[in-house]
């Protein structure tokens, strides 16, 4: 899996799935005095059992009787508005490992008179394959799991490892077992790699299928949980969204290996905490040859591995926050006798105001910053305070965990630091030729209506982003060193203290938050337009239109080996629209294309990445880079933050571009939206309408797939959104298919039609959604659905009805 020769990030992880299928002839169900004891006794008949499964069918079954029946349920549950404490639970849950287990699942659940959910993949947006009315039976997926000796081998192998690979360990809770994910990185290629690995870790099983090269740039992407495929120029220009979620973190150094029965104890630990995530990053190599006194930086000789943990949480107030920190130091309480000690050493650029800080207002004492400087810098710490002392006296440089200083001088005051701070940066001395703007055209402050936005842009911890928290006297966004200069001086001259926005890294905010009046030095920059092939960007200003407009004419009609999809969504009072292309082929052929068919979307080779086919299903997937194809497999997804709500559409003919306009303006009201548009033509419009159950090819320009996600679990807010979706797929009704107006089948859509579940539909009401979805050829699959099914066994909401009689 090559795209470029420098490095190679490859992963494994410890557990598997298992997805057999199998067809079955089913005959008539017996009513039963008690179903739910038939159904155990059918479960537990010898006929399903097999020397060829892991465990036996009752070995994966869940009832509600089992601590681990609402995990399991809860895993792939990815919507909220179907894990709500009213949705309706099955009776029981089966998590296949054989396909004797779905043998005795489909035919237990027909003679107990059971229905039968099987649990289907994300699209399912209306939760028909896990939820009914009716008594039901969930056939599901589940995991294996293991590693504690892998873990334990990890200890003694990662630090000593050749000084080119790196092996990270994420250890997080899942279905109340603690899952282990290595990510190496390796810079070099892969049979080197696979070389090393098995002569000093075999035991992690390591291929070459696990594995994928590329530019050594592109893996800090992939560190950065960029989404597979974006440019690295990304790392400098992309905006980020504001936080949309709560967490704290903290950090300790481990020097010796923690034995098996310690790992025990901390999976234990971690279980209970359900929601806390760790990593684990080994040092040695290169970090053990210099010594701990070379640089401010101690932490290197002796230390095996860093730990950071990490919470996260999506609630607001002070409840939620006092119970999650209340788990987080309870794990970092129960990590003691493990880690670092005397002093416990920790992290500098994972801030953690638990283990020391100072005031805002620049009265701090060395006695006082060596709690905390000690365990960031050990004893180079008295030595950085007479760094600090020569090179900043007046401490000016400071927050609650900087250096400290030996003497202050004494500040002089000004009777109006506000003037005296922007007279300050009027100053024509901040004036330069080469600067885009001058400093005060980079500033802002609470009278600008675009200083809130600039305020929260960088922030990605929601904990700093209440009502009460202190926000800055201005913020300068600086375009030019001279900027920069500028923000220092007149600061330092206002006396108001200068915070410097730092990185994700900055958990208690110390970087733009300050008790005392602050100004904020922050980092802004859009372009216009800026467009890759697998994740580029074109903000809705000059010319964006008539990209959009063109789109419509060229990608149906372009090479059929291209596909182009428009995503189109909200930032700011402003619509964004990202071009997501694949190919099949190579970048040169692909630039010719491009170059002949769309040159205004200005592709270079810069924006391409090659890889297989099979690892751009990973992208589409939001996976991150690097990911190995086999976590499509094997990979267990987290239970479901967020509430969502999706519909779909088709578009037969050209959008004008006044209606691109009026579309943009509808979505900039909704703010939350996002809608894909998705190109068919190709291949797709030399098939039929009828050749095969899916009718929608021949005639399609593109298929629009409308999304809203929410946080709040309130009848009011669910509502809100939903009617937010539903005005905007009104509001769409001129530019899409009509008589019957066609949605995509594998976009569930309650709003279009649906039937009771207990199995008493009729072919006219299931015609409402099925002519949606199948057109003409819904009346030959209600023949077909008669003559496999036609006690309508496999039902839900809106499936196919046999024709009864």
């Amino acid at each position: 899996m090559v795209t470029s020769s420098t490095s190679s990030l490859s992963f494994l992880l410890l557990s598997t799935l298992l997805a057999p299928t199998i067809v079955l002839l089913l005959q008539s169900s017996v009513l039963h005095a008690n179903p739910d004891a038939y159904f155990h006794t059918c479960l537990s008949n010898k006929r399903w059992k097999n020397p060829s499964a892991p465990v036996s069918v009752t070995g994966a079954l869940y009832t509600r009787d089992n601590s681990s029946f609402f995990d399991i349920l809860s895993l792939h549950t990815r919507n909220k508005r179907f894990n709500r404490p009213y949705t309706p639970k099955p009776i029981a849950i089966i998590t296949p490992f054989h396909e004797s287990h779905i043998q005795a699942a489909v035919v237990c659940s027909k003679d107990s008179n059971f229905q039968l959910r099987i649990r289907s993949g994300g699209h399912d947006y209306e939760g028909y394959s896990y939820v009914s009315d009716v008594p039901f039976v969930l056939l599901d997926m589940t995991l294996e799991q293991g590693g504690s000796d892998l873990v334990y081998k990890w200890q003694h192998v990662a630090p000593n490892l050749h000084r080119d690979i790196f092996i990270r360990l994420q250890i997080e809770v899942r279905q109340k077992t603690v899952r282990v994910s290595f990510v190496c990185e390796f810079l070099g290629r892969v049979d080197r790699l696979l070389s090393l690995m098995e002569k000093s870790f075999p035991e992690l099983g390591l291929t070459k299928s696990d594995c994928f090269e590329l530019p050594w740039v592109n893996s800090t992407l992939f560190f950065a949980e960029w989404p597979m495929g974006t440019v690295a120029e990304a790392l400098l220009y992309e905006p980020k969204r504001p936080a949309e979620s709560y967490f704290k973190g903290k950090s300790d150094y481990v020097q010796k290996v923690i034995s098996k029965e310690g790992l025990q104890s901390v999976w234990k630990k971690f279980i209970e905490s359900e929601v806390m995530i760790m990593e684990w990053n080994p040092y040695g190599g290169r970090m053990w040859d210099i010594p701990a006194s070379a640089t401010p930086f101690p932490h290197r000789t002796g230390n095996l591995f860093q730990i950071q943990y990490m919470i996260t949480w999506y609630q607001d107030g002070e409840d939620a926050i006092n119970h999650n920190f209340n788990i987080l130091r309870s794990m970092y309480k129960i990590m003691t006798p493990f880690v670092s000690k005397s002093p416990r050493q920790a992290y500098l650029n994972y801030r953690d105001r638990d283990i020391g800080a100072n005031p805002s207002n620049g009265t701090t004492n060395v006695d006082a910053a060596r709690i905390y400087g000690a365990k960031f810098f050990k004893e180079n710490f008295d030595k950085l305070v007479q760094v600090k002392t020569k090179v900043d006296p007046e401490n000016f440089f400071r927050y609650e965990q900087t250096l400290t200083i030996l003497l202050l001088q004494s500040p002089v005051s000004h009777a109006n630091p506000d003037a005296y701070f922007h007279a300050c940066l009027s100053n024509n001395r901040w004036k330069n030729p080469s600067a885009p703007v001058s400093v005060t055209g980079a500033l802002y402050t609470r009278h600008n209506s675009s200083f809130s936005y600039i305020l929260n842009l960088h922030i990605r911890n929601k904990r700093f982003n209440r009502p009460n928290t202190p926000e800055p006297i201005a913020i300068i966004t600086p375009f030019h060193e001279s900027h920069v200069q500028a923000a220092i001086i007149c600061s330092k001259a206002s006396k108001f203290q200068l915070r410097i926005r730092s990185g994700g890294h900055d958990y208690e905010g110390f970087s733009f938050i300050s008790d005392v009046p602050f100004v904020l030095l922050d980092m802004y920059t859009l372009k216009s337009i800026h467009v890759n092939i697998q994740n580029g960007t074109a903000l809705i200003e000059a010319g964006v239109t008539d990209l959009v407009y063109k789109w419509q004419h060229v990608a149906p009609k372009i090479d059929r080996d291209l596909f182009i999809r428009l995503q189109h969504e909200v930032h700011h009072k402003r619509v964004q629209v990202t071009f997501i292309a694949e190919f099949l082929g190579r970048t040169d052929r692909l630039l010719s294309l491009m170059k002949k068919n769309f040159p205004e979307l200005g592709l270079t080779e810069s924006d391409c990445v090659e890889m297989p086919w099979v690892n751009s299903t990973l992208f589409y997937s939001e996976y991150p880079i690097g990911t190995p194809a086999e976590a499509l497999l094997f990979e267990a997804k987290d239970p479901a933050w967020s509430y969502s709500k999706s519909k779909s559409d088709y578009v037969k003919n050209v959008i004008s571009k006044k209606g691109l306009q009026s579309i943009w303006n509808k979505l900039i009201e909704s703010e939350i939206i996002i809608m894909q548009w998705s190109p068919y033509g190709g291949r797709m419009w030399e098939i039929p309408t009828s050749a095969t159950p899916f009718p929608h090819r021949a005639g399609n320009l593109f298929k629009i797939s409308y999304y809203i996600t929410w946080l709040q679990d309130e009848e009011r807010v669910a509502n809100h959104n939903l009617n937010l979706l539903r005005s905007i797929y009104k509001f769409m009704t001129p530019f899409v298919s009509k008589s019957p107006r066609e949605a995509f089948f594998n976009y569930r859509d309650r709003d279009i039609g649906a039937c009771p579940s207990n199995g008493t539909t009729n072919v006219d009401a299931a015609r409402i959604y099925g002519a949606k979805f199948f057109r003409e050829n819904f009346d030959r699959l209600v023949q077909v659905k008669t003559r496999v099914d036609p006690e309508n066994f496999f039902r839900y909401e809106q499936s196919i009805p046999p024709h009864k009689g």
